[in-house]
């Protein structure tokens, strides 16, 4: 599919009604997405029947990561040269903050049907549903038939800029996990043992979940590690251990 094609399908997907909330920052978010479109057959012979095909599924994105150009360096598939210019960068702007969403497709919850409705009607009844649930993450999308994944991918992108800048960037100013630095751009704030306020936090209650039996001890390694900080916390760490 080359790139006019998706720049077609792009413009002429609609979001006909976007979810009530954005994406949790403190936890996963699991969305319900509801792609509406012609079947193919009928944009294609340009009949006068009226089926519309609805596929209905979920994505669940796990809790944003903060992470800084250090994080990027571990992404895999770059070429000798982008890598090197990542180094250059983390050396440039060691602090600069980003957000790491990780979303999750199970194509085994996804349901398609042929209706023999409009468009219009079929958007209607899942409004109505919707209402009637009260659910705060369902979206209704147009799509292009044959295309469907791209439509539901423009829906991806903006849903993640939408809670990036008007949920989680706020949220973790206010909680002084991140600054904005001199050119206007987030940074991480660290404490004074040049550890991440946001990691901090989350490796302290890390270890409270892990005394408490909530969670296994591999998965408070598992943060120490992305952070680089398992050496400051290895005696704590082991002491879970010790009797």
């Amino acid at each position: 599919m080359d790139e006019n094609k998706i720049r077609e399908v792009l413009e002429r997907t609609e979001i006909l009604k976007h979810p009530r909330q954005l994406l949790e920052t403190f936890g996963s978010s699991m969305v319900t997405y509801y792609i509406l479109s012609r079947s193919v057959y009928d944009e294609l012979a340009r009949s006068g029947k009226v089926d519309t095909v609805l596929r209905r599924g979920e994505l669940t994105w796990e809790q944003p990561r903060l992470i800084t150009p250090q994080h990027m360096l571990r992404m895999e598939g770059f070429s000798e040269e982008g890598t090197e210019a990542l180094k250059y960068l983390a050396r440039e702007n060691p602090n600069l903050a980003a957000l790491l969403y990780t979303i999750r497709y199970e194509k085994k919850h996804e349901q398609m049907e042929v209706l023999s409705e409009t468009l219009e009607g079929v958007k209607e009844k899942i409004e109505r549903e919707i209402d009637r649930k009260k659910d705060p993450l369902s979206v209704i999308i147009k799509g292009v038939p044959g295309f469907w994944d791209v439509s539901l991918m423009k829906f991806v992108h903006e849903m993640v800029l939408k809670s990036a800048y008007y949920s989680q960037f706020p949220t973790f100013r206010k909680r002084g996990f991140i600054r904005t630095d001199s050119s206007g751009y987030p940074e991480v704030v660290r404490d004074e043992q040049g550890i991440p306020k946001a990691a901090r936090e989350k490796i302290e209650k890390l270890f409270k979940q892990v005394k408490s039996g909530e969670i296994e001890a591999s998965r408070l390694k598992e943060e120490l590690d992305y952070w680089g900080v398992y050496e400051i916390y290895e005696d704590r760490f082991l002491d879970l251990f010790r009797k």
